[in-house]
């Protein structure tokens, strides 16, 4: 894995379900032609408040899945 992420055990099923859906948002944009290639980040098993709150991406959010 890219990022190298360690977490608790209680956490891994939330973060595996949230990498899943960041997964089918990337498919789906890729799949829409877009004029840029979305793709995997050290954000992609966070959850939308997560992302709020970090300095590096203040408003990352996905649609749900």
């Amino acid at each position: 894995h890219k990022y190298r992420k360690k977490h608790r055990p209680n956490e891994e099923v939330v973060r595996r379900k949230n990498f899943i859906a960041t997964q089918r948002h990337i498919d789906k944009h890729n799949k829409a032609g877009k004029p840029w290639r979305a793709a995997h980040s050290k954000f992609s098993d966070m959850t939308d408040d997560e992302k709020a709150i970090s300095n590096s991406t203040p408003s990352c959010q996905f649609p749900p899945a």
